[in-house]
């Protein structure tokens, strides 16, 4: 397949970059994860309890609200990743001076000047792309430093690779910060 498409790897390297919050709702056996994304959005809020408190288990009713936060968290980007491709991939409306007449509401976000002939990408649109880019390439980064051939490396390039790391993290959370703001007017 050769036609854009949100790919398995985008969405494992999203969720690299999901955190649980775990909470035991006070005076139940009820446990709740909420999976939150690298930009603070939260995705989904997993649950688990059990029917007789003398069940009750923190640590695995903490395993399993996680199990079941992930599995939403993962559906819920599933979804959120296609509407945003589907929305890259609406046509831009061009408008033409002269004696031309348009009639109907034009959609301000989705005119573009057009140069030679080819409608150049909104800003909004680049950050979408950069950050396709980079978290395409911080989710090879995530997999490649627990490998053995990382293992063979110096402890300085180890070291140097997962300072990348990190600033490449901070560099995805601060570019899904102004996707955000940009899109949430």
């Amino acid at each position: 397949m050769t036609a854009p498409r949100v790919t398995p790897e985008q969405i494992d390297a999203l969720m690299r970059g999901v955190r649980y919050e775990v909470q035991v709702v006070p005076g139940t056996t009820t446990t709740l994860a909420t999976a939150i994304a690298a930009n603070d959005f939260t995705l989904a809020i997993g649950m688990n309890a059990c029917a007789d408190p003398a069940n009750f288990n923190a640590e695995l009713g903490a395993k399993y609200a996680i199990k079941d936060a992930e599995a939403k968290a993962r559906q819920e980007l599933w979804k959120l990743e296609g509407w945003r491709l589907k929305c890259h991939l609406e046509k831009p409306v061009l408008l033409v001076s002269g004696a031309c007449q348009m009639s109907g509401a034009l959609n301000v976000d989705k005119v573009r000047g057009v140069d030679g002939g080819s409608p150049k990408p909104s800003h909004v649109e680049r950050m979408h792309m950069e950050q396709e880019q980079l978290a395409e390439r911080t989710g090879k980064l995530e997999t490649f430093i627990p490998s053995e051939t990382f293992k063979q490396l110096t402890h300085q390039e180890q070291n140097r690779m997962k300072r990348q790391l990190v600033a490449m993290r901070e560099y995805l959370a601060a570019l899904n910060e102004r996707i955000d703001a940009a899109t949430n007017h």
